[in-house]
């Protein structure tokens, strides 16, 4: 089972939905929705994370081009 974080992005360049999702280079999950911010200035991404993954509250993202 997997739970559901948000987060806001400025720009969410070329991201798309099922894009991994990962914390020190292994993947915890994927993207599940890109959306437009009620300020229709930043976009607001729903991440799945997988259920035995922790994130502290003060977790930070970013936007990383594959490799």
């Amino acid at each position: 089972s997997s739970y559901r974080v948000q987060v806001r992005f400025a720009d969410v360049l070329d991201l798309v939905p099922q894009a991994g999702v990962k914390v020190n280079d292994v993947t915890v999950g994927k993207v599940e929705r890109i959306g437009l911010a009620a300020d229709n200035a930043s976009a607001v991404v729903t991440l799945a994370v997988n259920g035995d993954v922790r994130l502290p509250g003060n977790a930070d993202a970013r936007l990383r081009q594959s490799r």
